[in-house]
């Protein structure tokens, strides 16, 4: 079973791209209701995620508890 988060702490800038795109879209395909990325509080990363986002016409909202996770509905 795949995990509905994808923590980009420990991912490279220049694969962020990609591996966002991946995991958007296994979720896309595998009917996922929502999911949440993992950008540990860096602004860069957090407007990296929302380019992609615009992409899918799919937008973001930061975890009220933490700003450092965006969760994102897929419905």
């Amino acid at each position: 079973m795949r995990s509905n988060v994808l923590d980009l702490s420990k991912v490279k800038s220049k694969e962020m791209g990609e591996v966002v795109n991946e995991f958007i879209n296994s979720h896309l395909l595998g009917g996922s209701n929502a999911i949440q990325i993992i950008t540990s509080h860096s602004n860069k990363t957090k407007h990296l995620v929302n380019k992609i986002l615009d992409g899918y016409e799919l937008y973001s909202q930061e975890h009220i508890l933490d700003s450092g996770i965006l969760t994102i509905n897929l419905t």
